[in-house]
């Protein structure tokens, strides 16, 4: 199967939070394991929370769950609770989930999160460029990983292995559409990326085969 990871990384852009009644929707952890399956045949839980201001939204709300595959939000279409149950069989290594909460047919937020594999027998390292991850303001620079497949626990490669890299920005928001899906050594997250993306950016990285 695949293996994947994810790699979070904050530029440093100031960012306006929402004040007063805006909506905001989290996922939580639905249970004690906190994202993260530790045994084959595991799962955790996903849990939308819906808030207007510092009220909890309850009524009359509908819920979309998606998940990152080959660089693509696949929607779950059998998963329309308030919950999502993600067992192993969905994640390899690190999976992305998406759930987008609606009332009364209108959009009100969405959020992202990733959930961690960490029976998988294999891992990615990620090699960075700088190695820091650090993009300064105003440089026109950019942070390269040329990852490689090694066994969990040892940083020799376990065998040559090309990549899809997709970025997003906090909602999940493809910002390189056009490469996502196309398989290469290394991935390249830019200055103008983490602009688009508002000063977050996360990135995913999967075998391509």
């Amino acid at each position: 199967g695949n293996v994947s990871d994810e790699v979070q990384f904050v530029y440093s852009i100031p960012i306006t939070k929402g004040v007063g009644n805006q909506n905001v929707v989290t996922i939580v952890s639905g249970d004690d394991k906190y994202f993260a399956i530790r045994e084959k045949g595991g799962s955790v839980v996903l849990t939308a929370m819906a808030r207007r201001g510092a009220s909890e939204i309850t009524s009359g709300l509908t819920y979309k769950w998606s998940r990152m595959v080959n660089g693509t939000w696949q929607t779950l279409v059998d998963q329309t609770g308030k919950s999502l149950t993600v067992t192993d069989s969905l994640v390899d290594t690190t999976g992305i989930f998406k759930v987008e909460v609606s009332q009364g047919g209108n959009l009100i937020g969405l959020d992202t999160q990733t959930v961690m594999d960490l029976s998988d027998p294999y891992d990615i390292i990620t090699n960075p460029n700088p190695e820091d991850e650090t993009i300064v303001s105003g440089s026109g620079g950019s942070v390269t990983y040329t990852p490689i497949l090694v066994k969990r626990g040892q940083t020799t490669k376990a065998m040559n292995m090309l990549f899809y890299f997709v970025f997003m920005d906090s909602a999940g928001v493809i910002l390189n559409p056009a490469t996502a899906n196309v398989a290469a050594a290394s991935g390249t997250c830019t200055e103008a990326m983490c602009q688009q993306a508002g000063g977050n950016v996360s990135w995913t990285i999967s075998t391509a085969a």
